[in-house]
Parts: structure tokens; C-alpha cells; sequence
């Protein structure tokens, strides 16, 4: 089991602001913050990949997902609460 991480419970694309006078990932700010809480890290990542308002290629999500797994060290357990979540 994963340990809880703060997650924005709001996290899609009309929250994310686009700051060109940054760069990496300063260059993403957060609108709509405030229902942040503790929960899942899978929750956030399926919040903006299966927003219901867009639709995301299935080759990004999984190259996305990939990405965040390697980059945090999460596991199939990681995946398995994505999915959940995501439906």
C-alpha cells in the first residue's frame, strides 16, 4: 500500500496556468487549490488524464503514467488505484 500524498482533488487542465516566464516545472501554475487534502498519489494523475471534459490518447496516458511510476518509484499497486480511481 502507498503511503497518502497531498492531492488537489481539482487537478485538470483549466486549473493549470501556463507561466512562459518559467521554466521545467516552475512553468505549471496551480488555480483552484484550496479542497487540496491527503490521499492517494494515483488520485491526481487520473483526475487530469481521465477528465471526462477531454479526451486524452490512450498512447499519452500511458506514457504519462509510465513516467510518473519511474520517476517516483510507485508500483502495480500505483496502477491498480489509478484505474480505480479513474472510473
Amino acid at each position: 500500500m502507498t503511503a497518502d500524498t497531498l492531492l488537489l482533488r481539482d487537478y485538470h487542465k483549466d486549473n493549470l496556468l501556463w507561466l512562459p516566464a518559467r521554466s521545467g516545472v516552475q512553468a505549471c501554475g496551480l488555480l483552484d487549490f484550496q479542497d487540496a487534502l491527503s490521499g492517494p498519489p494515483a488520485y491526481d494523475l487520473a483526475s487530469v488524464l481521465e477528465d471526462a471534459r477531454r479526451d486524452v490518447p490512450e498512447t499519452i496516458e500511458r506514457d504519462m503514467m509510465a513516467r510518473y511510476i519511474a520517476a517516483t518509484g510507485h508500483d502495480e499497486a500505483f496502477e491498480r488505484a489509478y484505474w480505480a480511481l479513474a472510473a
